[in-house]
């Protein structure tokens, strides 16, 4: 309530007001989704690396078909998590 007060007090309308608190709850929102994407891939790559240290054939199958790419996307979002 505080907010849209003070939106009012700076002279935008109702309709502006609420347009901004659309758009924040929709960011808000894309920022949780990533958060929960980004667990799941952090889980899925936990795993693999479980799956690749106990079995060196998987480990070589999986290193050839990764490319550098993946790869290299693979590294920042591990970075991103820690």
């Amino acid at each position: 309530m505080d907010y849209i007060e003070k939106r009012k007090d700076e002279g935008l309308s109702l309709e502006e007001i609420r347009k901004e608190l659309i758009e924040r709850n929709a960011e808000a929102l894309d920022v949780q989704e990533l958060r929960l994407k980004m667990r799941d891939l952090e889980q899925d790559v936990s795993k693999l690396i479980a799956t690749l240290d106990e079995d060196e054939q998987s480990k070589q199958s999986i290193t050839k078909n990764i490319t550098q790419e993946s790869l290299a996307l693979i590294k920042s979002l591990a970075l991103l998590l820690h």
